[in-house]
């Protein structure tokens, strides 16, 4: 008997996740779209990740289940999740978050009716893991998405999107070597192969404020960006809104990180931004970083922490 090729392959990487990773292959096992194998990549978890798992995997014949000898990190167990796979789509999940009834729906309807596309991304909400209180609810355009928008950073998560795989493999899946930023490097790869369109409709529910999520972490974020930078940096300089955006997030996490550079990183997005409030916004952090030195970093920092406590870069 030929086994039947699932149209979708979710694949779900996880890291010492016992305690949350049922709620995310529940809300796959809910989805009002059926046709699908579930892949989970266990990284080498100590915990008890794979007793919950092997439990789950027994009542879904679509199930597959790896795990690796040690952990290599999240880009290396969605790469062996894509080498296993059988479908025609690709869609991801991180175990610690959960997707409503109508991701998979909406997203492989889209991508059927825009033939020119190769990847499509929802939205997706932010919630406190310990409250389960809404941190943020990003609001979404209908677009697609160039190269150009995917180098704006407009669209980076993982969890929130369905790509082909054959552009998956074409690009060479998920760069292993970043420590973090691997969904914005994807994105800017996978936009030289085909268009991506994006959704204005929230269906993933991101946990966060968990100090040992594979998201977290400033110090890698930082890292991260700065080799997506310097690995497309030919891309970056061709676009000055790209640019001086990319510039600025790196100067706001050295901020934050207590590094002087931050002021290095601020100013050549400040030579770059062409909009007046961001001018101004940029000349005040100079300004008292320039006057006040590694005080002022550390005034600046807490500022920003005090001011925007929602903000991503500080998950």
């Amino acid at each position: 008997m030929i086994e039947k090729k699932s149209t979708i392959s979710v694949i779900i990487p996880t890291y010492n996740r016992a305690q949350v990773v049922s709620r995310a292959i529940q809300s796959v096992l809910n989805q009002t779209y059926q046709d699908f194998e579930i892949i989970v990549v266990d990284d080498g978890s100590i915990d008890n990740t794979e007793e919950v798992i092997k439990e789950l995997q027994g009542q879904d014949k679509m199930f597959k289940y790896i795990k690796h000898k040690e952990n290599r990190g999240g880009a290396a167990a969605r790469n062996t999740g894509i080498k296993l796979s059988s479908g025609h789509f690709l869609s991801f999940l991180d175990s610690d978050d959960q997707w409503l009834p109508n991701k998979l729906e909406c997203e492989v309807r889209t991508l059927n009716e825009n033939k020119d596309c190769v990847i499509c991304s929802t939205g997706h909400t932010f919630i406190n893991e310990k409250t389960g209180k809404i941190i943020s609810k990003p609001i979404l355009k209908k677009q697609f998405v160039s190269q150009k928008v995917a180098l704006r950073g407009e669209c980076l998560t993982t969890t929130d999107f369905t790509v082909v795989k054959q552009a998956a493999l074409t690009i060479g899946g998920f760069d292993e070597k970043l420590p973090a930023r691997q969904d914005w490097d994807f994105w800017i790869r996978i936009t030289s192969v085909g268009l991506g369109i994006q959704i204005p409709i929230n269906t993933v529910n991101i946990y966060v404020m968990r100090s040992d999520q594979i998201s977290t972490g400033l110090e890698k974020k930082l890292q991260g960006t700065i080799i997506v930078f310097e690995k497309h940096k030919n891309l970056f300089l061709f676009d000055s809104l790209a640019n001086s955006r990319i510039l600025y997030s790196i100067g706001l996490m050295c901020l934050l990180n207590n590094d002087i550079k931050a002021g290095f990183y601020f100013k050549k997005s400040y030579n770059l931004t062409s909009k007046k409030k961001k001018k101004l916004k940029l000349a005040i952090i100079l300004a008292v970083i320039k006057i006040l030195g590694n005080m002022g970093i550390a005034f600046m920092s807490r500022y920003y922490i005090l001011r925007y406590p929602n903000s991503y870069l500080l998950w």
